[in-house]
């Protein structure tokens, strides 16, 4: 897709092609490099297809046991994961769109309607372009003790 090559997981997960860019170095060009990008721009292309904001990975969803215990599962990208019936259930998680922030700051704050969360939670407007810049630069942050998002 657009020149991108990546490797294959299992289930096709957010989480599966970016949670290692949390504790690994990721160096420009390799392999683990263009695999991050190229789940990236799957999740994004997956995500205008069926019409839904993207960040689909693993998560907990609306199915419980005998315990009423919600289930968890794997949820991902159809032509990245090898497991059948990917494209048969989904469940978007905000955690996938946030584990992107490096990558994509911008596509990531639009998919997450950051902006209206934060208008909803009493930011003024000050208060959010400070706070947008900071997730954009990828810096760590507290703000009004109401938001915190670390990168």
């Amino acid at each position: 897709m657009k020149k991108y090559k990546g490797l294959i997981s299992w289930s096709g997960t957010a989480f599966e092609y970016l949670m290692p860019n949390i504790n690994i170095p990721r160096y420009k060009g390799t392999l683990l490099d263009e695999s991050s990008k190229f789940a990236i721009m799957s999740q994004i292309e997956y995500a205008k297809r069926i019409g839904t904001p993207w960040g689909i990975s693993e998560a907990a969803f609306n199915l419980k046991d005998l315990n009423s215990n919600y289930q968890y599962k794997a949820f991902g990208i159809p032509w990245l994961g090898l497991k059948r019936g990917l494209e048969d259930e989904m469940v978007i998680s905000p955690y996938g769109t946030f584990l992107s922030l490096e990558d994509r700051p911008e596509d990531s704050i639009e998919n997450l309607n950051i902006e209206q969360v934060l208008k909803e939670l009493g930011f003024n407007k000050e208060e959010m372009s400070n706070l947008l810049n900071s997730i954009k630069n990828g810096f760590s942050i507290l703000a009004n003790t109401q938001v915190m998002v670390s990168l």
